[in-house]
């Protein structure tokens, strides 16, 4: 009986050792990840910041190139409302001599 308690025991430390080995290499492995992801992480907030800022100037881009279409639609549409007036007027003045 004394000889399988022994053996029983020299199993059970054989397995604390295996285990703790394990526990080891378990935890190196999770510090590798971890930091793995820490870089991961931060490369792709700066990707991240790259991209919304090419946006933000695409927009700004945009925004202008609208504002300046706006102001050259406005000019036309002045200029093509004085030219209509200006007709209005030659045409009332010819209708008014003919009469």
């Amino acid at each position: 009986m004394n000889a399988r308690l022994t053996k029983i025991e020299s199993g059970l430390s054989a397995m604390r050792r295996d285990f703790r080995s394990l526990r080891k290499d378990v935890s190196i492995d999770v510090q590798r990840v971890e930091t793995r992801l820490r870089v991961l992480i931060e490369e792709s907030r700066a990707e991240t910041r790259t991209l919304f800022d090419g946006l933000r100037g695409m927009i700004e881009r945009l925004d202008g190139r609208l504002e300046e279409m706006n102001r050259s639609w406005k000019t036309a549409d002045g200029d093509r409302e004085k030219a209509l007036a200006n007709h209005a007027r030659r045409i009332t003045t010819l209708e008014r001599r003919v009469r």
